[in-house]
């Protein structure tokens, strides 16, 4: 087998060419776009060798055309037109004269270096053939039985480096960055060969029909069933086609076969003989009928196979999260690890680099059918859940007992009629007897007595389980004792005799949008001047986003990051605000910063100094940047961008350090000329300021490097700029 073969056959398998076909979900899909990957892999692949060489040697070809023309103009000046051959060579005599001169002995070599060089752009099927086992070694180092494992390979012998850091203790699993999926929805093709010395058979198990779980969600155990009364022989192409269904045992094939682990196998027993007398030849069934070795007790082929069959269908498999992302990182690394080495300085470097440009331009096209197929899966698993209503059953020991008469009512008048149809259907009472006593009262005895008797919350309005989801809460911190619901129109409400309040309004329309002015929330937060003479302390809840001018004026503001990301906003009243009017906290450090540490001179601007910071987001919600500029030392980009920039590393929980690469004014090439030149193969873009699409930025720079930095899209001073650089204390790759 030639290399483009080999290559073809590998990715026939890389396209999942086995995936049964099907008519539903990603099977069609598959079905549909199979025409389409054939052709490219038997029409185009070869088309795209031919097309890709010759865009590199035509490139090539033109730039030592030139030259040649050039370093022949020159020799014909110095030594006239006489002086080259029909062919081409300079001539003898002219040659020999020149090279003892000074003046012309320059030009006869120049111009015999660049006639050789263009005479020397060829491309050999060997060349080809390099670039076809390339492709093949390149993805068979990632693709593992349907799945590309995200390890990077190091040298011949393919061992595996994990991404360790200098952690003290560091777990690596072989499949991260993946979704994990059980492959009840995923069917494939399955054929063998069987041969002896009359003949060799080719056979097939196909999927004819498959009822899988809705969602991908665990339900009753289903079989693969063999179905011989469909099977196909092919005479002259001597196969054997043998069709399955996978769905679940009706009640007489449950009660034959049973419903445990052992009932797969039973089927496939069961099926064994009928399955060999649908093969009409004779010599076929004696191939399929032999034992696999000489064993004992060494099963058939035809019922390993079968086995084969089965299991690898109910296999797990992974779905990649970013398969175009992690195979261009790769194919760069490849690029350096295997294709060009250190001898081949000493070799015909030019037909290399041809090659490995032909190799970069085809692996590419592959990357990306391959992410298209893998996008296609991801889309499928990742597809968001409809949840139309979510309900819970609740132990009435859980209920408040003063409800439990409003939920029981009585004889004459019954309170919850659809719980109470409920019990009854379910068996667990009844409620003309149990829930009721002699004179028609609530039994609330029965209920104590039964404590876990589940009360479906279906049956009630929202407001009313809200209650109760707020007392379990409140109860899984210890304080149920001190919890006291009450349902009631917040908006007509008298102000309460209590010690102090929170409120935590609607911050959400209908639609689920955010609302950002306070006058929009439900209730708004006006509500609350009806409040305050009566109960002077308490706080409320409010977008993190919200317009300072909107604040009452007797408040303090706090704004809260968990981990980094801006988390929650709240404003407090009375005795319970600091002596602050802004504050920053961090959690879960509980690190704070307060407006009453503002440096008394306003922070400078300069350009970009050796380090960059960024503060958290809290931070800058309450405009507290210059006191964390003052605190360390550093002066700002801007005076409108929370960027901040020092000569010197600085330690601290408000904001994150950088160390600078560049600063560079923003322009497109020149970005990419900084990138290319400092091997910059992946980037993380981060912008404050600028209009620029981060995702639409990265897929226009075009890496291939095997660095990551950190970029940010930023104004200095008002003009557009880049800076490039990575986080303090942290090494990438």
């Amino acid at each position: 087998m030639d290399a483009l073969a080999r290559l073809q056959d590998y990715f026939r398998s890389l396209f999942q060419f086995d995936l049964a076909d099907l008519d539903f979900g990603l099977y069609r899909l598959f079905h549909l776009e199979r025409a389409e990957i054939e052709a490219f892999i038997s029409k185009q692949l070869p088309r795209e060798v031919e097309a890709a060489f010759a865009a590199v040697v035509g490139q090539e070809t033109e730039q030592t055309r030139q030259r040649y023309e050039h370093c022949r103009k020159d020799l014909l000046e110095s030594l006239g037109d006489d002086a080259l051959l029909s062919d081409g060579r300079v001539a003898p005599e002219k040659r020999e004269m020149a090279l003892q001169l000074r003046a012309t002995r320059q030009a006869v070599i120049d111009y015999e270096a660049a006639r050789e060089q263009y005479q020397a752009i060829e491309i050999t099927e060997g060349h080809k053939a390099e670039v076809f086992n390339h492709l093949v070694a390149f993805f068979s180092r990632y693709y593992e039985e349907g799945d590309f494992i995200p390890k990077r390979r190091y040298g011949m012998r393919e061992a595996y480096a994990v991404p360790y850091q200098g952690e003290e203790v560091f777990f690596h699993w072989a499949n991260r960055d993946q979704h994990y999926v059980k492959t009840a929805e995923r069917f494939q093709d399955y054929a063998f060969t069987v041969e002896d010395l009359t003949g060799k058979y080719r056979v097939r198990f196909t999927m004819a029909a498959a009822s899988v779980p809705k969602d991908n969600t665990k339900g009753n155990t289903r079989f693969f069933f063999p179905r011989p009364d469909l099977a196909t022989y092919e005479a002259g192409g001597q196969g054997f086609i043998l069709p399955f269904e996978y769905r679940l045992p009706t009640p007489e094939e449950a009660a034959q076969y049973g419903s445990n682990s052992r009932a797969q196998e039973s089927i496939l027993e069961e099926a064994r003989p009928r399955i060999l007398e649908a093969a009409p030849d004779e010599n076929l069934r004696a191939l399929l009928s032999r034992p696999t070795d000489e064993g004992e007790g060494a099963p058939a082929v035809l019922l390993k196979r079968l086995r084969h069959f089965c299991r690898r269908n109910t296999s797990d498999y992974f779905i990649h999260r970013d398969l175009r992302g992690f195979l261009a990182r790769e194919l760069a690394f490849y690029v350096k690890d295997q294709v060009v080495h250190l001898l081949d300085l000493e070799a015909d470097l030019d037909a290399k680099r041809r090659v490995v440009r032909t190799f970069r331009s085809l692996a590419e096209k592959v990357i990306e059918f391959l992410a298209a197929i893998e996008e296609a899966q991801k889309t499928l698993f990742e597809k968001r859940k409809f949840v139309l209503v979510a309900d819970y059953l609740i132990p009435i020991q859980h209920v408040p007992r003063r409800f439990w008469s409003e939920i029981v009512g009585t004889k004459d008048r019954p309170g919850n009629k659809e719980q109470l149809a409920e019990w009854e259907r379910w068996g667990l009472l009844n409620p003309r007897t149990d829930l009721f006593n002699p004179s028609g009262a609530a039994n609330e005895a029965f209920l104590e007595r039964h404590p876990t008797l589940p009360l479906h919350t279906r049956h009630f309005d929202r407001d009313f389980v809200r209650l109760l989801m707020a007392r379990e809460n409140v109860a899984a911190y210890g304080q149920a004792e001190r919890f006291d619901a009450l349902q009631a129109d917040l908006e007509t409400l008298p102000p309460l005799a209590v010690d102090a309040f929170f409120f935590d309004p609607a911050r959400r329309d209908e639609a689920g949008r955010r609302i950002y002015s306070v006058a929009g929330y439900r209730p708004p937060l006006s509500l609350l001047e009806r409040w305050l003479p009566h109960v002077p302390r308490g706080a409320a809840k409010i977008s993190p986003g919200v317009d300072y001018a909107e604040l009452p004026a007797e408040t303090e503001v706090e704004f809260v990051s968990l981990d980094g990301e801006v988390r929650e906003a709240v404003l407090w009243y009375g005795d319970l605000r600091g002596d602050a009017r802004r504050r920053a906290t961090l959690l879960p450090s509980g690190a704070t910063l307060t407006d009453r540490d503002l440096p008394p001179e306003p922070i400078a601007v300069t350009g970009p100094q050796e380090y960059l910071f960024e503060p958290d987001g809290a931070v800058i919600r309450a405009h507290l940047v210059e006191v964390v500029a003052d605190r360390l030392g550093a002066t700002k980009l801007d005076d409108d961008i929370a960027y901040l920039t020092a000569p010197r590393p600085g330690t601290t929980p408000f904001a994150r350090c950088f160390k600078l690469e560049a600063a560079l004014p923003f322009q497109l090439k020149r970005l990419r000329h900084w990138l290319r030149a400092n091997d910059v193969g992946q980037v993380t873009v981060k912008k404050r300021g600028s209009p620029l699409d981060p995702q639409e930025l990265q897929r226009q720079l075009r890496l291939e490097g095997s660095r990551h930095v950190i970029l940010f899209l930023t104004q200095v001073r008002g003009d557009p700029h880049v800076l490039a650089g990575e986080e303090c204390g942290v090494d990438f790759e």
